[in-house]
């Protein structure tokens, strides 16, 4: 019986041996391994929305439009009660692209739209409203000094 005993002991040592290693693999989680894990799942669910969200909004976003168009639209736009004559906006806003390079949003539009009024033959009609808008030539004093469009000629 001494030896079943001997041999129960050391199946029952093997197997807590055993049980050991298990929990040493499967033990708790180290902090290094918990944050690498949690990173990757990060990093694929950014991948997976990146890709799915962009794919979504590509029917939906109009062709860009360049900045001269841009520029034409929004002066069009802001002077929605005046009768800007066809192609007149989209020549001021090549014209000012020429000058002072492509439009930006970040410059002020109010700087803008005076300029345009003033290349236009707006004030020369006497600031009426229900005259039709016509662009002459870019409104720039440094370019052309002599010409004033507020100078009253009459």
């Amino acid at each position: 019986m001494g030896k079943k005993k001997q041999s129960a002991k050391a199946a029952a040592k093997k197997a807590a041996r055993q049980q050991a290693r298990a929990r040493a693999r499967t033990g708790p989680v180290k902090r290094r391994g918990f944050l690498a894990v949690i990173a990757v799942a990060v990093v694929a669910a950014a991948v997976a929305l990146w890709r799915l969200g962009g794919q979504r909004r590509r029917p939906e976003q109009p062709a860009a439009k360049s900045s001269t168009d841009r520029l034409a639209a929004l002066v069009t736009e802001n002077f929605d009660y005046l009768t800007i004559e066809d192609g007149s906006a989209l020549a001021f806003a090549r014209a000012f692209e020429k000058q002072y390079g492509p439009y930006r949003d970040d410059l002020p539009a109010d700087a803008v739209y005076g300029k345009f009024l003033l290349s236009t033959n707006f004030p020369q009609n006497g600031f009426d409203q229900a005259k039709p808008v016509r662009f002459l030539a870019l409104y720039d004093p440094y370019a052309s000094p002599c010409w004033n469009p507020l100078a009253d000629l009459s």
